[in-house]
C-alpha cells in the first residue's frame, strides 16, 4: 500500500506540474549557427515558413509572424534566381492598395518602360513630370545646327527654309512718251513718268536681300513699231534686270521680264527706268513687279 500510495502522489505531482507550467513562448529571431537571415525582433518564424540557402546550407525566415498574428514578408531574405530581392505586384491603378508619393529617380533605372514583357508601363508621362536636359540626339536625328529644326513629319534635324521673298511694286499714270527718251517711274500709280529721276517717287528695300527677278507690263491706246526697254535702278546709279518690251500689241498688254541676282541693303531705293523707242505708242500705262529674295 506504501508503494501504492507513492505512485499515486507522484503521478499527482506531475500533473501539477504540467498544469501549473506556463505554455511555449515564441522565440525573437536571432542569428544563430546554419541562419543567415532571422525574423525582425518581436516576431518568429512563420511555421513553414523557413527557407534555405541552397549555396550554402544556412537557413533563411522569410515569413515572420508577431503575437497578434500578422505575417510579414522578410524581403531582404527572398531572392530572385539569386541575385536580387522580389517584391510582391503592387496596384498603381487605385482603389485599394494604391500606392502615392514620388519614387526617387535613382530607383527608376531599371523600370521598363517599353510596355512590353515583365513590368511593362503603359500610358502618357504628363508633359509637367519632365525635368532635365535632352541631347539634340532625343529631340531629333540626324546633325543639329542654328539653322535648322525638327521636322514634325519626318522627326529629323531640317534646313530652314530661305526667307519669303518680298514684292516691290511701281506704276505710272498714263502718258505719251517722246521719241527715243528716258523716263522714270516708282511707287505712285498717279505719278507720271519723269525724265528726271530726282522727281520720282521713291521704292525704298525694306530689308537687306537680293534683286532676283522684275516682271514688267506695258499697256497702250495706240500702238506703234519699236521696242521699250526696262530696268532696275538703284539708287540712282546702277541699272539691273533689264528686259526689252515691244511697243506693238501694247493695246492687248504685252509682259516681259528679267532674271538676275544682285544684292541689296535696307535704306537702298530703286526707280524703274525706261528708254523709248524711236516712234513710241500713246497713252502708256506701266507698272511693274521687283522681287527681294
Amino acid at each position: 500500500m506504501k508503494h501504492l500510495a507513492a505512485i499515486v502522489l507522484t503521478l499527482a505531482a506531475c500533473v501539477c506540474a504540467l498544469w501549473l507550467a506556463p505554455g511555449p513562448s515564441h522565440v525573437d529571431a536571432q542569428l544563430g549557427p546554419g541562419i543567415e537571415k532571422g525574423c525582425p525582433a518581436g516576431t518568429y518564424p512563420l511555421v513553414g515558413g523557413t527557407t534555405m540557402n541552397a549555396s550554402n546550407g544556412n537557413r533563411r525566415q522569410s515569413f515572420c509572424v508577431d503575437s497578434s498574428g500578422n505575417i510579414t514578408v522578410n524581403v531582404e531574405t527572398l531572392q530572385q534566381a539569386g541575385v536580387g530581392p522580389v517584391f510582391l505586384p503592387i496596384n498603381l491603378a487605385g482603389g485599394a492598395g494604391v500606392v502615392t508619393g514620388t519614387l526617387p529617380g535613382a530607383n527608376m533605372s531599371a523600370t521598363n518602360l517599353a510596355g512590353t514583357g515583365n513590368g511593362g508601363v503603359t500610358g502618357s508621362l504628363p508633359f509637367t513630370s519632365v525635368s532635365g536636359t535632352a541631347t539634340t540626339a532625343q529631340i531629333g536625328t540626324g546633325t543639329p545646327a542654328a539653322s535648322k529644326y525638327v521636322d514634325g513629319a519626318t522627326d529629323a534635324w531640317t534646313v530652314l527654309p530661305a526667307s519669303a521673298p518680298s514684292f516691290l511694286q511701281a506704276g505710272a499714270a498714263t502718258f505719251s512718251p517722246a521719241t527715243s527718251a528716258t523716263y522714270f517711274f516708282g511707287q505712285l500709280y498717279s505719278e507720271s513718268p519723269s525724265p528726271n529721276i530726282a522727281l520720282v517717287s521713291r521704292i525704298y528695300v525694306g530689308r537687306a536681300g537680293t534683286l532676283t527677278r522684275a516682271d514688267y507690263y506695258h499697256f497702250c491706246g495706240a500702238a506703234a513699231i519699236g521696242t521699250f526697254t526696262l530696268t532696275v535702278n538703284i539708287n540712282g546709279t546702277t541699272d539691273v534686270l533689264s528686259a526689252n518690251i515691244a511697243g506693238t500689241g501694247c493695246t492687248a498688254g504685252v509682259t516681259g521680264s528679267a532674271t538676275g541676282s544682285t544684292a541689296v541693303n535696307a535704306g537702298d531705293y530703286l526707280t524703274i527706268k525706261m528708254v523709248t523707242p524711236a516712234a513710241p505708242p500713246t497713252g502708256d500705262r506701266w507698272t511693274a513687279t521687283v522681287t527681294v529674295q
